[in-house]
């Protein structure tokens, strides 16, 4: 029966812990009080010290999970992937005679292409069958060289130059001009170019879309330089990989066509790469943009593609794809634990503002956004590496069923290796994993602010980041340089390159500020403006502003470590209480001793009289009240409904 009522007790508490706000100012007393002994203090530091090794060790063999599957799923833990890559891209970017990045007219793609592109696929001229790079990996299927190009237009008739250019034509038809690329222009005539004696699936002789050309709908290039997008249409040609002599006849008949001329807007070169010592794909692209003011741009990716825990299931790789399923399951575990109060918001209220009002707050709580984010990713992650698991299968599969094996019989020789959307997905399941191990490390910081010394000054630094006066400041320093960037991207835009475009511009003048530039080049392009304006950003920027704000975040951040002790001791209390009734009950003798045990007449008949059990749970929900109130502003109660 002491069991059933000690039971019942318990459920009674735990029911009316929110009482007037007159009681709870009597807890807030009763707290006073209490905090004079040290007693309560070691108490206090106890529980905290023994919830921090509980919380750490738990969340550490979380973080080892998540660590250990990114680093296998990701493949960084092994250089193999790494020098396959480097070794694709410098046979053809890295030539001592012709270089990719020093392309830089029409002459030039010719050379390059008869050097890098030609013996770098295709051999050192010593055979005629040769589908290696160099003794390890090989070109699978064909090379495509696409081109976009732009329709001529008609010049504009005010131009002068159509007097010095058609001296002696009367009419403007044959005065024609090529303007820059837009998608409404893009030039879809037949070319003159036969390359039919090579039975080539695609010849470049006319214009074909993306999904004619083998193309995912979505499938585009971007450009770093003009912010341009290139998408999967234009003319292509399949080159056949494994005949060297062919496929200089193809590149001699491609040139002396005319293929390229001044409508063309974009050429680029894609291939595959495949490694069978580590079942791995490395997809290059390399893109030359013709511009319409004159001169070329390049750029160039080659991407890895790890295939081996797909192809070759061992014993270690289930052990890794269990590890993935459980990570998946213990962060549903740790978002449901966290994010529970977020369910009870939606079950109780009905009204929809009010429903996001509390949402909101609930979310800048106790890190439940960095996991709401971190669920969310981990689920993308989840579904782009089931997505790349069926491509890599299938273009595996299609090493075996097309032949692609290094013989001239080979039908698969003169196929392209569709592995651009492969390659971009890739990229994209990467960049997934890595957000989110560095949100799940991140949240490391929760549970270090547990710890006695370490938590004040983990609190002290989050509440200096998300500080009004800080993010002010920061709002204005942000200003000040993106008034200097815009002024920097349109004065000088068109004549350096490190402002030619705005976002360019911005990182550029962040680095200024921080002591990295290159004033030499500027000062010779504008050297009076340009020097003013150099000069301004530095001092106003560099000396003034970005001092100020070192100063101003110095400050907040001292003025919070001194506040910091007391908000984390009101935090471990707020846990305190969330332990439950039974924590305070085993404690009871010693809080009525000591709170009896002081002057305060109102104390005393209060602990003497029948709202004491009350007391003992209530003064500590007013810690959390306090707290929050206290670091998020909130200027009413609703939030304190949803505590438990």
């Amino acid at each position: 029966m002491a069991a059933a009522a000690a039971q019942q007790k318990d459920m009674r508490l735990e029911k009316n812990v929110y009482l007037s706000k007159e009681k709870l100012r009597l807890a807030q007393t009763i707290i006073d009080v209490l905090n004079k002994y040290s007693e309560v203090k070691k108490i206090r530091r106890v529980f905290a010290y023994k919830t921090f090794f509980l919380s750490c060790f738990i969340y550490l063999i979380f973080l080892g999970l998540v660590t250990t599957v990114a680093l296998y799923f990701s493949g960084v833990s092994s250089p193999n992937y790494f020098n396959f890559r480097q070794a694709c891209s410098t046979v053809l970017t890295q030539d001592e005679i012709y270089p990719f990045s020093e392309v830089s007219n029409q002459e030039d793609v010719w050379n390059w292409v008869n050097t890098s592109l030609i013996y770098g696929v295709w051999g050192s001229g010593l055979t005629t069958n040769n589908f290696y790079l160099d003794s390890e990996n090989r070109v699978v299927g064909a090379v495509r060289m696409r081109q976009i190009r732009v329709a001529r237009q008609k010049c504009d008739e005010r131009s002068p130059f159509l007097q010095l250019s058609y001296p002696d034509s009367t009419s403007l038809v044959d005065r024609s001009c090529y303007p820059s690329f837009k998608d409404s222009i893009e030039g879809k005539e037949d070319l003159s170019i036969n390359l039919s004696k090579f039975n080539l699936k695609n010849d470049g002789s006319k214009w074909k879309s993306s999904s004619e050309l083998g193309y995912d709908s979505q499938f585009y290039t971007k450009s770093p330089q003009a912010s341009r997008l290139w998408y999967g249409t234009g003319y292509a040609i399949d080159i056949p990989s494994g005949n060297l002599t062919e496929a200089q006849e193809i590149i001699n008949e491609i040139k002396n066509s005319d293929w390229i001329d001044r409508e063309t807007r974009m050429l680029s070169v894609e291939l595959t790469f495949f490694n069978p010592n580590i079942l791995c794909f490395v997809y290059g692209f390399l893109m030359i943009e013709f511009t319409a003011s004159g001169g070329v741009t390049t750029y160039n990716y080659f991407i890895p593609m790890t295939a081996q825990r797909f192809a070759t299931v061992t014993a270690s790789d289930k052990i890794f794809f269990a590890l993935d399923i459980f990570l998946l399951f213990f962060a549903l575990a740790f978002f449901l634990s966290e994010t529970k109060i977020l369910i009870t918001i939606i079950r109780r209220e009905k009204n929809v503002f009010r429903v996001l009002r509390l949402f909101g707050r609930a979310l800048l709580e106790e890190w439940r956004l960095v996991d709401v984010l971190a669920i969310f990713l981990l689920l993308m992650w989840t579904i782009y590496q089931y997505q790349n698991y069926i491509e890599l299968t299938s273009l595996l599969d299609k090493l075996n069923t097309e032949n692609l094996e290094p013989n001239l019989s080979s039908s698969g020789r003169y196929t392209v290796m569709h592995s651009s959307n492969l390659a971009s997905n890739s990229v994209i399941e990467y960049n997934w994993l890595s957000l989110v191990t560095m949100l799940y490390w991140l949240k490391f910081l929760k549970y270090l602010a547990l710890a006695p010394r370490v938590g004040p000054v983990v609190g002290a630094i989050y509440r200096t980041m998300f500080s009004y006066q800080v993010l002010i400041f920061a709002s204005i320093l942000l200003l000040t340089l993106t008034s200097f960037a815009l002024g920097f991207y349109v004065a000088f835009g068109k004549m350096v390159v490190t402002f030619q475009t705005f976002g360019i511009s911005l990182i550029n003048l962040g680095f200024t500020i921080l002591g990295q530039f290159d004033f030499e080049f500027l000062y010779h392009v504008a050297p009076n403006y340009g020097s003013l304006l150099f000069f301004a950003v530095i001092l106003i920027n560099g000396l003034i502003m970005l001092n100020i704000f070192i100063a101003v975040v110095s400050d907040v951040y001292g003025k919070t470590l001194r506040n910091s002790s007391h908000q984390w001791e009101e935090k471990v209390t707020l846990l305190m209480t969330e332990s439950g009734p039974s924590f305070w009950f085993s404690k009871f003798k010693f809080f009525k001793k000591k709170v009896q045990e002081s002057e305060s007449e109102q104390v005393t008949k209060a602990v003497s009289g029948p709202d004491w059990d009350f007391m003992t749970i209530s003064m500590f929900h007013e810690f959390e009240s306090r707290y929050r109130k206290s670091q998020k502003g909130f200027d009413d109660d609703d939030y304190d409904d949803y505590d438990d």
